[in-house]
């Protein structure tokens, strides 16, 4: 995020970002080749989510998004399975349900 283009940055201020992810850590693919052949550990060659929102400036909701909803004129919400915070409600949204991590 350091390196984040300035014109970008600037229109990300105000904004709020929140990921949710039910892992806190979460392997860079880049490294895994590394990671197999025994080049790099587990904990080398995993992100640490929490601490990358932090310094991203998002917020980080440990919890599973287990629907999403329109509401006109609102935006939308994701539903969680976190007890305290059931649902996040948004403007936009970006979904990535690409690979697991294990």
């Amino acid at each position: 995020m350091a390196s984040m283009d300035p014109d970008f940055k600037a229109a990300l201020q105000g904004v709020r970002k929140i990921l949710i992810s039910r892992d806190v850590s979460t392997p860079y693919s880049g490294m895994v080749p590394g990671f197999v052949s025994g080049s790099y550990t587990r904990s080398e060659c995993h992100l640490d989510l929490s601490k990358l929102c932090r310094f991203g400036g998002f917020e980080f909701v440990r919890a599973s998004a287990t629907a999403l909803a329109l509401a006109p004129g609102r935006g939308g919400y994701a539903a969680t399975d976190d007890e305290d915070r059931p649902e996040v409600w948004f403007d936009a949204c970006s979904i990535d349900v690409g690979s697991s991590p294990t």
